[in-house]
């Protein structure tokens, strides 16, 4: 046994190894400690109309702007064009999201 610029990748492939080993035959176990894959859907009920209604204006302009910035400086996008078009003829919700401008259900 010799240590030499291999050895990262074999350590890399017993943990992977382990990982797999682990999900395939302890699954239910590992799932009832809280160790799993994203087999969960997390449910969030908050009451919330959906992302662009309850955008307030002035996170929805930001967002449009910050767009229009980066298209015009760096030619890039932060957000694709069907987008850009909701944000433009956006009106103005009656719940809106609070804090978290980028909360998508």
């Amino acid at each position: 046994f010799e240590i030499n610029h291999a050895i990262p990748l074999l350590l890399t492939g017993i943990v992977l190894g382990f990982i797999l080993f682990m999900q395939t035959f302890f699954k239910k176990t590992l799932r009832h400690w809280g160790f799993t894959f994203g087999d969960s859907r997390i449910r969030v009920d908050e009451n919330l109309p959906p992302f662009f209604s309850s955008l307030t204006f002035r996170d929805a302009n930001w967002l449009f702007e910050e767009d229009k910035n980066m298209e015009s400086n760096y030619s890039f996008s932060l957000v694709d064009d069907k987008t850009t078009d909701i944000l433009k003829d956006l009106q103005v919700g009656k719940k809106n999201v609070q804090g978290v401008p980028y909360y998508i259900t």
